[in-house]
C-alpha cells in the first residue's frame, strides 16, 4: 500500500528540508510522536532515527536516502516500512512537499492535517 500527500509551504526549501528532518520537530507536526532523536550529526545515509509513540517502544528507521534540499527516505528497521520526502523549488520562496510512505499494510497514513501544521509551524517561524 502506498500514501502519498503533498503540500506547498511558503519558505526556501533549505528551511522546509532543515526543519522537516530535525528529529525535535517530528512530535510538533506528526501526530502521535512523543518523542523522537538521532545516533548523530550531520544527518546523512546511515544514521539511524529512534521515535516512540507510547514512551516506552521505540521504533527505529535508517536513513537509506538522502540529499540535501531534494530528497530524504527513511526504511524500519522492523517491517517493510517505508517513508519518503521530496522537495521541490516553486519560487526562491515557496516549496513543494511530497511525503510517501509505503508498506504491506499502512494501519495509520499519515494525513493531509499533519503536513498542514507542518506548514504552519515552519511558515510562523520564519
Amino acid at each position: 500500500m502506498k500514501n502519498t500527500i503533498s503540500i506547498e509551504i511558503n519558505a526556501p526549501i533549505n528551511t522546509v528540508f532543515d526543519f522537516s528532518i530535525n528529529p525535535e520537530n517530528t512530535g510538533l507536526w506528526c501526530v502521535g510522536i512523543l518523542k523522537e532523536k538521532v545516533d548523530g550529526y550531520p544527518i546523512e545515509n546511515g544514521t539511524v532515527y529512534e521515535n516512540t509513540c507510547n514512551g516506552s517502544e521505540w521504533n527505529k528507521y535508517t536513513v537509506v536516502g538522502f540529499k540535501k534540499n531534494q530528497y530524504f527516505k527513511l526504511k524500519s528497521e522492523t517491517s517493510d516500512y517505508c517513508v519518503e520526502y521530496f522537495y521541490e523549488i516553486i519560487t526562491p520562496d515557496k516549496t513543494l512537499l511530497t511525503y510517501s510512505e509505503t508498506s504491506a499494510t499502512l494501519d495509520n497514513p499519515l494525513q493531509i492535517g499533519a503536513l498542514q501544521e507542518l506548514k504552519k509551524l515552519i511558515e510562523n517561524n520564519l
